[in-house]
């Protein structure tokens, strides 16, 4: 399920209590904790005793087009919409987050669906499976 010991470890550590069981949540940080890029450049905006997440923030950041296409996936399982900055930080028209999708190498995809399954509880998330 997780994609390497430090996506666990990151996963639990920004799931503290029972941000786990919160399928929005834990969809979301599931997918901004499956890789070292993601972790390093998102970290610092999530907020777990705040229930937050720094969404302008993080969509500053640079990264390459599968991981923005990821991010616009995390985004819409936390919020059920998605949406895109232009170059002057300002909101804009909705992303096609399914088109983007082609963006993304196998790992994300593969993180893609697994956090579809978190968020719809398609699978059983226990906290003996982390």
């Amino acid at each position: 399920m997780f994609n390497d010991q430090e996506h666990l470890n990151s996963f639990k550590s920004l799931c503290p209590g029972k941000l786990i069981n919160d399928v929005e949540w834990s969809s979301t940080i599931y997918i901004l904790t499956s890789d070292s890029e993601l972790r390093r450049k998102t970290k610092k905006h999530i907020h777990p005793k705040k229930f937050e997440i720094n969404w302008d923030e993080i969509l500053k950041t640079d990264f390459g087009s599968g991981h923005y296409a990821i991010i616009y996936w995390a985004f819409t399982l936390w919020a059920g919409n998605s949406w895109r900055l232009d170059k002057e930080g300002e909101y804009c028209e909705p992303i096609d987050t399914m088109s983007r999708a082609y963006s993304m190498d196998e790992t994300l995809r593969r993180t893609a669906i697994t956090a579809l399954e978190l968020r719809w509880r398609i699978k059983s998330f226990k906290e003996d499976n982390v």
